[in-house]
């Protein structure tokens, strides 16, 4: 009995295992270069993808392997590099509360981020992008100006200069995806290696990730038939069939 048992699990086990060579992958790839990696203005940078272990593995065994599918992703972001560009002052605006006047203004510190655009060649294809434009404006960490008139006319009053920080041009991060199309999958299938430039056209830039994305489908070829599934479906009826008529024939004795 424990002999058929472990025949028919060793017959489960290569079917699981034949199911599995059959199953849909996503793999994703990391580059050789080292996260938030700087690109100076008018710098380049060079970095590519090595997966010929992950390529050799899928060409072993009887079947073969391929990646169909693939994406290519890139994540920028903008150096801090903000310059001072002056300072202005909203309106006066007049409270009465009580008898005292209250005058507020706003001082606007303006900081100036500058352009930055980045040349990506890739997958045989020349790419250029470039950070947004944008405007904030945020209190600033500096103390407000208090000036006090004890004496001003009937009234007292008071002057407020609060403190704010204007930042004004391009910046924030950045991304980019690339599919590959048959040739760079081919390629990618049988020599595992992919290769990519940046180059900064303007201003300074960060690499901050390089991932490669590739996926595989399911081999309809390597699924188990209908009659695998019968054979083992059939050698369980044997192993616990044969099981019972020992069991019932056992307590029959010949006539003596």
């Amino acid at each position: 009995m424990k002999t058929y048992l472990k025949l028919l699990i060793l017959l489960l086990m290569a079917t699981l295992v034949n199911v599995d060579r059959g199953l849909a992958l996503q793999l994703y790839f990391d580059d050789n270069v080292a996260s938030d990696a700087l690109i100076e203005s008018r710098r380049s940078l060079t970095g590519s993808f090595d997966i010929r272990s992950k390529v050799e593995g899928f060409r072993t065994g009887a079947t073969e392997r391929y990646f169909n599918r693939g994406t290519l992703h890139f994540a920028f972001s903008d150096k801090n590099d903000l310059t001072g560009g002056g300072y202005y002052h909203s309106r006066w605006e007049r409270k009465l509360i009580g008898n005292m006047f209250h005058f507020e203004r706003r001082q606007y510190n303006i900081f100036i981020d500058p352009f930055e655009m980045i040349q990506i060649d890739a997958l045989g294809k020349t790419t250029y992008k470039h950070t947004e434009f944008y405007y904030t404006k945020e209190k600033s960490d500096l103390p407000d100006k208090i000036t006090d008139y004890g004496s001003w006319g009937p009234f007292d009053a008071t002057y407020r200069t609060e403190m704010y920080n204007a930042a004004m041009g391009w910046g924030g991060p950045m991304t980019y995806s690339m599919a590959l199309d048959e040739y760079w999958l081919a390629k990618i299938s049988t020599t595992g290696l992919l290769q990519y430039d940046l180059k900064s056209i303007m201003g300074d830039m960060i690499l901050q990730s390089a991932r490669l994305e590739l996926g595989t489908d399911a081999q309809a070829a390597s699924v188990p038939e209908p009659s695998t599934f019968l054979l083992v479906i059939t050698s369980a009826g044997v192993v616990f069939g044969g099981s019972r008529f020992r069991k019932f024939f056992a307590h029959v004795r010949p006539p003596t």
